[in-house]
Parts: C-alpha cells; sequence; structure tokens
C-alpha cells in the first residue's frame, strides 16, 4: 500500500514511512511470485503438448492396426478384414478346424509340434484345403490350385513347377548339397535358401571387417 509521510493538497491521510527491508522482501517475494507463475505456465505449456503429441501418436497406431486388418483376408470366405481364426462362417463348418493338428487330430497341438509318424503323401488328413474343399491335402498340394507352393505367383527357377521350392527340385546340378537357412535381420526381414558353400560369404558381407591397421612407430618430442 502507497504510505504518504508529508501532507499536500491530495488530503491523503498519512502513515508512518515504511523501512528499506520491509521494501526489499517485498519486492523480493514479489519476484519469486513472478518466476513461479512463469515457470508453471510453462509447465502447463509442456504438459499441453506432451498430450497433443501422445494423441496424435495413438491416432496414427490405430490407423495402422486398421490399415493392417483391411489388408488381411480370410483363407476361408475369401471376405478381407479378418482371420481365418476369426471367421464366423468357420464355426458353423464342423469339418474345418482352425486350433487342431492337421497330421493327427489333436486340439492340445499343431502340426508343426506333432511327432506323429504318418505316410508319405497322408501328413495332412485332418486338413481341409480351401481351394477344392476337400479333406486330405493342403491348398499348396491341390491339383486345382495353379499357382501352388506359390501365392503370389512364380515357380521354380530351374524346372518351372509350382509343386517344389528351388531348394527340393530334382534337376539340381548338384545333389549332396547342404542347404541351410540364415535369418536377414533388417525391417524387410525374411529367410533366405542358401548353400554351405556360400554361407561364409554371405556371413562375411554381412559383419563388418576390421581393417588391420598397420604400426608405426611412436614419436616423442622433447
Amino acid at each position: 500500500m502507497t504510505r504518504f509521510a508529508r501532507g499536500g493538497p491530495h488530503q491523503k491521510p498519512l502513515h508512518e514511512a515504511s523501512a528499506w527491508k520491509d521494501i526489499q522482501k517485498q519486492a523480493q517475494s514479489n519476484q519469486h511470485d513472478d518466476k513461479s507463475c512463469q515457470y508453471s505456465s510453462q509447465q502447463k505449456l509442456a504438459m499441453d503438448v506432451a498430450v497433443k503429441k501422445d494423441k496424435r501418436r495413438d491416432n496414427r497406431r490405430i490407423k495402422r492396426i486398421r490399415k493392417k486388418e483391411a489388408k488381411k483376408v480370410c483363407f476361408h470366405c475369401r471376405m478381407p478384414g479378418h482371420g481365418m481364426a476369426d471367421c464366423p462362417a468357420v464355426k458353423n463348418d464342423m469339418e474345418q478346424g482352425t486350433d487342431i493338428c492337421f497330421k493327427c487330430g489333436s486340439t492340445e497341438h499343431l502340426s508343426n509340434v506333432c511327432s506323429v509318424k504318418v505316410p508319405a503323401g497322408k501328413e495332412f488328413l485332418f486338413a481341409k484345403c480351401f481351394v477344392c474343399g476337400e479333406t486330405g491335402h493342403l491348398s499348396k498340394a491341390c491339383p486345382d490350385n495353379p499357382r501352388g507352393l506359390y501365392p503370389d505367383g512364380g515357380s521354380c527357377q530351374l524346372c518351372g513347377s509350382v509343386e517344389h521350392y528351388k531348394k527340393d527340385c530334382p534337376d539340381r546340378p548338384v545333389k549332396d548339397e547342404i542347404t541351410v537357412y540364415r535369418n536377414i535381420i533388417g525391417r524387410h526381414a525374411n529367410k533366405q535358401h542358401i548353400s554351405i558353400d556360400e554361407e561364409m560369404s554371405l556371413y562375411e558381407d554381412a559383419d563388418t571387417i576390421k581393417k588391420t591397421k598397420l604400426k608405426t612407430h611412436k614419436i616423442v618430442k622433447f
């Protein structure tokens, strides 16, 4: 509050003069209040920016999920937007199973971990083909499927057949060649079939080869 020590024409009430210590304390408290208000406003602004970033991130994530689901096509009804496990038509089809072993028919495991020995040509007795609708084989081995093992198109690079891959082709020049699998780690990771002779060169290209440094004499200056 403003205090007047001398009278004047304004006829204000006279008060005792404030001490300089009190004035300095009041000024310091005002500065502290200004800084706290400024800090709180900056903190609120930072929180608002963080909330907006989180909302944009969630929206982008939801868009990616919806885009991925839109590209998904059911193998059973051939309709987009869902997989075979979520297909409503599978529930009405008693012959088509989604969580059973195609080799032995068990519901406790899948065919990739099944240890039951089955005769050749009858590996998938409990599987139902998506192409012809018959049981006993998969779609890749169906005679009515023109693409065979290559759903996106293509064929064996040696003989042109769609019933096997290049690694299993009987026309390979080297019969005893050992085929190994190598995982390519990266953005477009996939499995590549390579021979044992090419394995070392591929790994040398992938790994960083350290160059040998020539030893130089150390010069000491006094």
